[in-house]
Formats: structure tokens, sequence, C-alpha cells
């Protein structure tokens, strides 16, 4: 099942294994291949990760503690609620298991280097029916329960950690298309945005994939001869990677921080309050600039087509929403109409 794993017993699974939930890779046919066929990283929030790397012992136990207790917890909701098989004819009968064979692997980090407490949950993909036979796992309840399952680690977390340490946690928005998320309160803004760079690394590769144009068809044999140019420049990529400072993430962005680690959307924001309470400002949200812009730009009387550009639209309706009418335009406006009427005024 893996190196290491911390137990494989069918009989006592709730107390030996921990996780956050299953994923079950799609495409890999019962009877194919059997042993290892799902996996999902039970991640924590990111200010709990935090606490967890800049606390003291005590408080690194405690919080590492909770991870496990809620790990454990969901993992018992996939074994009691979840896992299912399917008998009869053609599979046309759901019923449930007696549990789930899994692995669980704890991870200190990120792919980027920043504290992130997780465990991977590996879970195989035979279990045993209630008649005692071993069948493929039903991997359509699995996919359905993947919100669920993460949801309810991060509320049984958020509790378990309240209950062990002197701390208060509140639901912070996460932004578009996101749930919203316990945070534990305290933890400033900026020592959050330092340690997500990973999300924000895919952040990044998510919103340019949306403005890469499709490949062209290549003819046959052109990947393969792409795979021996990359394979021959590859020691002197090794190379030039090892004598950079170990300080430095190379990110391939052009816009980084001081350390080349992806800039954090938050940090816009903190910057942007700073920098309006220094200029003796209202607030106002960062996104507002993007309507004074255009404003100014209409005030100016620059083509709309400049300004589309500029900005990055397609559509004219998107300047109609953002550039508004100053009353400048409207004193213009009817001097002009003064002109044109009764002559100079």
């Amino acid at each position: 099942m893996g190196a290491n794993p911390r137990g494989c017993y069918p009989n006592t699974l709730s107390k030996s294994f921990e996780g956050v939930g299953v994923v079950c890779r799609r495409g890999v046919r019962a009877g194919r291949r059997r042993g290892v066929d799902c996996d999902q990283p039970g991640r924590n929030d990111p200010s709990a990760s935090v606490l967890w790397a800049l606390g003291d012992d005590a408080t690194r136990a405690a919080v590492h503690q909770a991870h496990r207790t809620a790990v454990g917890q969901a993992l018992a909701f996939v074994e009691q609620k979840v896992s299912r098989t399917r008998v009869g004819h053609a599979g046309c009968r759901q019923v449930s298991t007696r549990g789930v064979i899994t692995a669980a692997f704890d991870h200190w980090g990120s792919r980027a280097g920043d504290p992130n407490l997780h465990t991977h949950v590996v879970v195989a993909n035979k279990v045993q029916g209630p008649d005692g036979l071993w069948r493929s796992l039903d991997g359509k309840t699995v996919h359905a329960a993947v919100v669920a399952v993460s949801e309810l680690y991060d509320v049984l977390l958020a509790d378990d950690l309240a209950r062990r340490l002197p701390i208060a946690m509140s639901l912070c928005d996460r932004g578009p298309r996101r749930n919203p998320a316990f945070e534990i309160d305290g933890i400033a803004d900026d020592v959050l945005a330092h340690f997500s760079s990973r999300s924000e690394q895919i952040h990044c590769v998510r919103r340019e994939a949306r403005h890469v144009p499709a490949a062209p068809r290549r003819r046959p044999g052109a990947r393969r001869a792409e795979d021996k140019a990359e394979q021959a420049d590859a020691p002197h990529a090794a190379a030039d990677d090892r004598r950079a400072p170990s300080v430095w993430h190379k990110s391939g962005l052009v816009f980084t921080t001081v350390n080349g680690r992806p800039i954090d959307p938050r940090d816009h924001s903190v910057h942007w309050v700073k920098f309006l309470e220094g200029a003796g400002l209202r607030p106002a949200r960062l996104h507002d600039a993007r309507h004074t812009a255009a404003t100014l730009l209409l005030v100016q009387g620059v083509d709309q087509r400049v300004v589309m550009d500029m900005l990055g639209w397609t559509s004219p309706t998107m300047t109609a929403r953002y550039q508004h009418v100053v009353p400048e335009l409207v004193e213009e406006a009817n001097r002009r109409m003064s002109e044109l009427l009764w002559g100079e005024t």
C-alpha cells in the first residue's frame, strides 16, 4: 500500500487509520488493477498550519493532535456513510461495506515549501460486503461525497482546536467559487499570504490557462523530438538551479515577491489600504480604482477602443459599466449646447 503506512487492520479501521476523504481516480476498472485506487489529501486551513509551524512545542502538539482527531472522525464518516459496493445482476443493488482498507501518510509542507500540515489517505478499491465477499468499491458515492467530507473535516478541526487551545475561529471568505472556511482569529493577513504561495501558484496557472489558445495539431514524431530536446537541456537546467541561491524560488513569473514567490492576491488589498491611509483618502476597494481609471479616460476624451485595449475588455458594454458620468462632463455638455444654440457665452 505504500512505504510505512500507519497500519492495515480491517477490523480496527476507525482507530488505526486517519484521512479526510477519498477520491477514486477515474478510468481504473475493477479487476484490472487491485489495491490502491483512491487518494485524497486532508489539509487544514492556512491559519492552523501557520499556528502549528510558528507555535511552541505544546501548541504544535495540540494542533497536530486536533488534526489527527478530525481526520479519524472524517474517515469514520466515510466508512459508515460513504463506502458502498454493488451486488446483483450488473450491480443493480447498492449495499454497505464492512469498512475500507486505507493507509495514511502525514505531510508537513506544500510543494512550494510553505508549512502545510495535511494527511494523504490512500484507499484500496476492494471492500468487503455484508456477506463477507470482496468486491469493488462503488466510486460514484465516493465522488459525490468529496466536498461533504472536506467540509466535515474543516468543522471538526475548528471545533477540536477551540477545545484544546485558547483561540477563536471565524468563517472567512476565500474568494469567488470557493466556500467560506474557518480561520483562526488574530493571525494577520500578510502572514497568511506569506505562507500561501502554493495556492497563488495554482491560481496563476488557472488564470493563465484561460488565455492560452488551443495548441495546433502536431505532425507525427514532433512530440518525440521535443522530448529529446528537453532531455538534452535538463542537465544544464539542473546545474543552473544548483547554482541559484536557495532562498530564491523559481516561479517563472514576471512580478513576484522579494524571494521569487508569487504575489498573493490578499497582499494587493493590504498594500492598497495602507496607500489610501498614507494619502489621506477615504477607504475604497482596490477594484474601485479600475472604475476611476476608466472614468478619467472618459473625461480626457480617450477613444473607446483605446480604453477597451488598455483595460483588457473585448465588449463595449464593459466600458459603459465602468465609465461614470461625472459633473465635469455634464457641465461641458451644457457649455457646448449653449454655444450651439446662442453662440459663445
